[in-house]
């Protein structure tokens, strides 16, 4: 179909974020929001599918479908229509569990379109109307404005009557308002986000525990709290202490004062960042526009140790006084969100009834979450806004099947500390009883006796699933989630092709993104990597081969027949579909990590051999010497064969910062220092 450049946009800022984390998991559904609406009374089924269509003529946010460019830049396309007729069939109410379940894994190809939608009947005078689209086109209002639109749209199909209810402002005008917004970067709104993430943020060990493997499964649990304690939440808000601007804006901050002092103690960390929502809707306009309004931005809160729930909550709302002060369309950025790893959504939005039929409206969870997030509190039900629900989406990488289970007991007294006595000391709540105590909390590394080893110290590499740059490449970048993917696929094409532990794989490639990630790669599989400059005379080069005789050479070079030889390319890690191999990861922590040849200036080079464990001890030294806590940003700009690259290959990931990359020139010395002083790094 031939759409005009007029439909074609680039992604907000919210979108970027979303379209990135499917990128690198293309079968993950953490990005669905399943929705069912159980319709009890007697609906026309092929008035119900016309209404439906008109509902998708009406909504450009059905309409549209992502692509990449010729220049692998994604862009959005706004169809001028969509065929799509909406399935309906009957199914018995003992089979409709595992129909939902089996349709929530369905997957959405966003090149096609963004939503997968069918209509049940259950038995007579039971409906249900499924709808699933996918969090880069929608959040929870767009359900609410198209459950809203969609009655609207039937009752009219039914009484012949005009239905007014496809006025609203686009989501197409929506991202062109919000595009004009982020380019004006010279407010003090964005200066206030730039700030943000320019503050470093800790890895979370939530009950002592690091993160035991690298998967996005998820589940989402129910907090028990009993009418009584909601009723004493209830008087909370009528008191001056805790009065607001409305009730949902109090109870909002009550929450999240409650989830910090939570994450707090369970994380035994006092400077917290949690992730919240921000309404864009709250501009007029856009009350009735379907799409990603949202934008999720980060509450910065320190809760120190003589904390009460009622100092923390002074905190609190002065922080969300900013956060609502500085919020605007387009204010989120991979710098913005850096570091969010708890997230606290309050939804207070009421679905109602399908036209004059009752109606309920189930949010599903898919089972699945971003790998970022180690917990998510959720406030909301969609039929009876007056008396919430309260739930925990809990990433299973992070938690012990047996802390998922105690962890809403544990929220539940400090629930009820906070109503008992507002002002007794957050510190002072006991959440776990001694028994659990023993059985629960696991020993961080820190409380370790022995040095940290070179897998520990780089595991948090390989594992950290966040937007912020980790490479740097003229204008292009890699994220450490993106970085994480990368090595991932390395690690499983090495393994394919017979490396295994302690073999040598010699590296002869510039200095670029697939440079570093070999390194990782190489390092992760428990071999040895040995770097092998582009620039070395060919002599020199074969006896440093000769000498080796490596499992495998990496390089784009066709010079080196008699060897096992292969280039892997970015485009190729890009392409390529894991096959989830079992690659024992436990590694020998004195094993030889890398070789470096030295210059030959006395006669043959020779091969010095480096430990992981030496590595590591310098490592750990060189970050407490040059990052403090803060993250350090290097460029690597020397000779892959000099000693001294390896502090800006690993000291800048370890402390959560960036690698400056400057290739070296294709003719001529290599001067790329004279860039590096250009550009100040």
């Amino acid at each position: 179909m031939q759409v005009s450049t007029n439909s074609i946009s680039s992604l907000t800022g919210s979108q970027q974020s979303i379209w990135a984390s499917q990128k690198l998991d293309p079968s993950s559904n953490s990005n669905y929001l399943p929705h069912t609406f159980e319709i009890n009374g007697e609906i026309d089924p092929s008035t119900f599918q016309l209404a439906f269509k008109r509902l998708i003529a009406n909504h450009d946010c059905l309409r549209t479908v992502f692509h990449e460019n010729k220049d692998s830049v994604v862009e959005q396309i706004v169809l001028p229509q969509l065929e799509f007729n909406l399935p309906f069939e009957k199914i018995p109410n003992a089979s409709l569990d595992a129909f939902i379940e089996s349709r929530i894994h369905t997957p959405i190809d966003l090149t096609e379109k963004c939503f997968d939608s069918i209509l049940l009947k259950v038995e007579e005078g039971i409906f249900i109307w499924y709808l699933n689209i996918h969090h880069i086109l929608a959040d929870a209002t767009t359900f609410k404005v198209l459950f809203e639109a969609l009655g609207k749209g039937y009752d009219s199909e039914i009484k012949n009557i005009e239905n007014d209810s496809g006025n609203q402002v686009s989501f197409k005008e929506y991202r062109e308002f919000e595009q004009q917004k982020r380019e004006n970067k010279n407010t003090p709104a964005a200066e206030y986000w730039k700030s943000k993430g320019q503050i470093p943020v800790k890895e979370l060990s939530l009950y002592g525990n690091l993160k035991s493997e690298t998967r996005t499964k998820a589940r989402r649990v129910k907090i028990p709290i009993s009418t009584e304690i909601k009723g004493l939440l209830e008087e909370k808000l009528t008191t001056e202490a805790y009065r607001s601007f409305n009730p949902d804006l109090t109870k909002f901050t009550i929450w999240s004062t409650i989830f910090a002092a939570f994450i707090s103690r369970i994380s035994g960390e006092s400077a917290l960042r949690l992730g919240s929502p921000f309404p864009n809707r709250n501009l007029g306009k856009f009350k009735n526009t379907t799409g990603l309004l949202i934008e999720v931005l980060p509450l910065d809160i320190q809760v120190d140790m003589e904390e009460s729930f009622l100092s923390l909550f002074g905190k609190v709302r002065q922080e969300q006084f900013d956060f609502f002060k500085n919020g605007y369309p387009g204010a989120q950025t991979l710098e913005s969100i850096r570091g969010i790893q708890t997230v606290v959504n309050y939804i207070p939005l009421y679905f109602g009834d399908f036209g004059e039929i009752p109606t309920s409206t189930k949010w599903h969870f898919p089972g699945h979450m971003d790998a970022g997030h180690r917990i998510r509190f959720q406030a909301f039900d969609f039929n009876d806004q007056s008396n919430l629900d309260y739930y925990f989406d809990i990433n299973e990488a992070y938690f012990t099947p047996k802390q998922i289970e105690l962890l809403p007991f544990h929220f539940g007294k400090m629930i009820r500390a906070f109503v008992t006595d507002d002002q007794s000391k957050i510190a002072e709540v006991k959440l776990v009883s001694d028994k659990e105590e023993k059985e629960l909390i696991q020993k961080s590394i820190s409380q370790k006796g022995n040095s940290i080893t070179f897998d520990e110290l780089i595991k948090p590499v390989f594992e950290w699933n966040s937007n912020a740059p980790a490479l740097l490449l003229g204008d292009k970048t890699l994220s450490y989630q993106e970085l994480r993917s990368l090595v991932n696929k390395e690690v499983e094409i090495l393994n394919i092709q017979g490396v295994k532990k302690q073999d040598i794989v010699v590296v002869h490639k510039e200095r670029s993104f697939e440079y570093i990630i070999s390194v990782l790669s190489i390092l992760k599989l428990g071999a040895t990597f040995v770097p092998m400059p582009v620039d070395l005379p060919q002599r020199r080069m074969e006896g440093i081969l000769a000498d080796l005789k490596p499992r495998l050479l990496i390089s784009t070079s066709l010079e080196f027949e008699s060897y096992s030889v292969m280039d892997i390319k970015l485009d190729d890690l890009l392409s390529y579909e894991l096959k989830n191999q079992v690659i024992d990861l436990s590694h020998d922590p004195n094993r030889t990590g890398y070789i470096l040849f030295t210059s030959g200036s006395t006669g043959k080079p020779k091969g010095v051999e480096v430990s992981v464990s030496s590595l590591a001890n310098y490592l750990t030294e060189a970050k407490k010497l040059y990052s403090r806590g803060q993250e350090v940003h290097m460029p690597f700009f020397t000779s892959i064969g000099f000693d001294l690259t390896i502090t800006s290959l690993f000291l800048p990931l370890i402390s959560g910062g960036s690698i400056h990359i400057y290739p070296e020139k294709k003719i001529g010395p290599d001067v790329s220092i004279l860039e590096v002083i250009k550009n100040e790094i």
